[in-house]
This record gives C-alpha cells, structure tokens and sequence, in this order.
C-alpha cells in the first residue's frame, strides 16, 4: 500500500515483507524455501537467489536489523547476514556446527535496546527439543568474531512463536509458545530461571508477542481472542476490544502514529491506540 493505492508486487506462499525506516523505496517479500525479492524503487522487484545457499523452513524468516538499516538477517539451516542491504550474504551461524543434534535455525528475535543482541530458535533433527542460542554481538563486522552461547534448556517442548528481549537486561526476555494449553504458554526468563506467566490467557491460541518501549515494559500478546496486554510484573491480563473474532498472525507497535498495528486470519488489518505509558 503506497500513496492510497495497492500494488501488486510479489507472487508465491509468501511469508515476510521489510520496508526499510531509513528509505522506504527498499523493500524486501519473501517466497517459501528462502527466495527473496528485493526493490530498490519500491514498486519493481528483482528475484533474488536463497539467500542461504543451504536448506531454510518453508516459511521465510527475514529481518532488517533495528538500528542499522543495511544489516538483513535469514534463517535456515545457516543463519545468514547481508551487510548490503541483501546483495551479499554470509553466514553467522551454522545449526549443526554449534551442536550435531541440531540442523536448522527456525526463526531469530532482534533486540531493539541492544543493537548487539539476538536470540535464536533452533530446532534439532527431532523438531520437539529446540534450543535458543544468542550473541550479544551479531553487528560484529567480521562474521568469525561473533560468539554464540546456549540458554538454559526451555521449560517445555512445543513451538515457540516469539522472544522479546527485557530491554534493562539482554540476558532476560519472555518467550510466547503456539499453545492453547491453560499453562506453559508464555514465560519469562530472569537470567537462570523460568517464570510461567499464562495467568488468565485461559485456552486462547496466542501467535504472536510485541513489547512496548518504555519504563514499565508492557507486552501484547495476539490470540484468537483479541489481543491481551499487561505491564511486566502484573498478575493478570487484559483483552482489548474492537477486533473481529478471528485469529491474530502478527503485531507491530507504530511509534509515529502511536498505534498498535495487527494482522488477523482472513479479517485484514487493524489498527488502535497504544496504551498510554
């Protein structure tokens, strides 16, 4: 959607689009199995090759680093880097390198108040005992200088949909799980233990997490329900009202328009204020 009209830009199961802040005319969509396109005009994309050069998840996991706007990251059996704004790719982390158990990379999590660090997923041959491994100096310009280290192993098996990093402390972060279970669907990690802080998500399939800046670090979660919000340290949820009954995919948080964007299952996009903080 550009100056009130839509364009057709892309084609294929895609996934993942970037617009960069720094200049909007670059845009990255994604097709299935790691293929990319990028616009330099914001309306004529060239097909790109896999960015991996080795195996990724059907889905495309793509990221434009928070700070630095040339910085790409994609996920796959190598997590890559492009420092040219997805020219040129190289690889920053290799699954089966770190531990032979694991093959794949599934999906990475930025941190914005710390332009260093990020989390990843990892999945092993089984798919059901993943691994979060991080670094917390991923814009080093040599590839070979960023360390990776392993998190305490995650509290329950399951499918992990989203990290966000506690922006006082890049060691901490809360973890949100694709579950409808009563308990184990999102948690919070303090440095050396797990906190399990479902409380009232009640049977609420929740697919996606964004944290709020500011001091009293509110997260919203999407759900199949709504939206629920809650400021860290809170003992209960609450849900927001004004969305269509049906699932919400993914959130973003507009600081200029100071709105909470969201994209449902089928009911389009949405947009309300944020909470004040």
């Amino acid at each position: 959607l550009k100056d009130g009209q839509w364009w057709h830009v892309s084609w294929g199961d895609g996934f993942e689009t970037i617009i960069s802040p720094s200049d909007p005319k670059i845009m990255f969509t994604t097709m299935q199995n790691g293929n990319l396109q990028r616009s330099d005009d914001g309306r004529t994309f060239e097909t790109g090759s896999n960015a991996q050069g080795a195996k990724t998840e059907w889905h495309t996991w793509i990221r434009m680093h928070p700070t630095d706007h040339h910085m790409v990251f994609c996920s796959g059996a190598k997590l890559s880097r492009s420092s040219d704004t997805g020219k040129t790719w190289k690889t920053i982390f290799e699954a089966s390198k770190a531990d032979k158990a694991l093959y794949n990379t599934y999906r990475f999590f930025l941190s914005e108040a710390y332009p260093g660090v990020m989390y990843a997923y990892v999945l092993d041959t089984t798919k059901i005992h993943p691994q979060i491994w991080r670094t917390f100096n991923v814009t080093e310009p040599n590839e070979s200088d960023i360390k990776w280290e392993k998190v305490a192993d995650i509290p329950i098996q399951g499918w992990i949909m989203s990290i966000e990093v506690d922006p006082e402390d890049p060691k901490r972060f809360w973890m949100l799980y694709g579950s409808n279970e009563l308990t184990g669907k999102l948690w919070y990690f303090n440095g050396s233990t797990y906190e399990d802080i479902t409380a009232n998500l009640g049977y609420s399939k929740c697919e996606s997490m964004v944290l709020q800046r500011g001091p009293e670090k509110r997260i919203y979660v999407g759900s199949n329900y709504g939206v629920f919000t809650r400021r860290h340290g809170e003992s209960q949820w609450t849900l927001m009202t004004g969305l269509p009954g049906t699932q919400v995919k993914t959130m973003a948080i507009n600081y200029t328009a100071n709105k909470l964007v969201v994209g449902t299952f089928g009911r389009g996009v949405w947009w309300g204020d944020l909470i004040p903080r």
